[in-house]
């Protein structure tokens, strides 16, 4: 008898090292994601500034033309 709960105990002992490593590894690899999205929100967002700063450099471009086309029709 003594040996089936030796047995017992070492099993239960793997199977909760197996769960531990498991969950470690899981928890790794939500960080990771976490860390990807975060990224890639940053990433979007910057291209967002550029674009917006763009079509207001051309916007300003498109003024300065249009008041320089009427100035030098006069």
């Amino acid at each position: 008898m003594a040996n089936a709960t030796l047995r017992y105990q070492e099993e239960e002992g793997r199977r909760k090292k197996e769960e531990g490593r498991r969950k470690k590894e899981e928890g790794r690899r939500k960080k990771e994601e976490g860390r990807r999205k975060k990224e890639e929100g940053r990433r979007k967002k910057e291209e967002g500034r550029r674009k917006k700063e763009e079509g207001r450099r051309k916007k300003e471009e498109g003024r300065k033309f249009f008041y320089e086309q009427l100035t030098t029709d006069n």
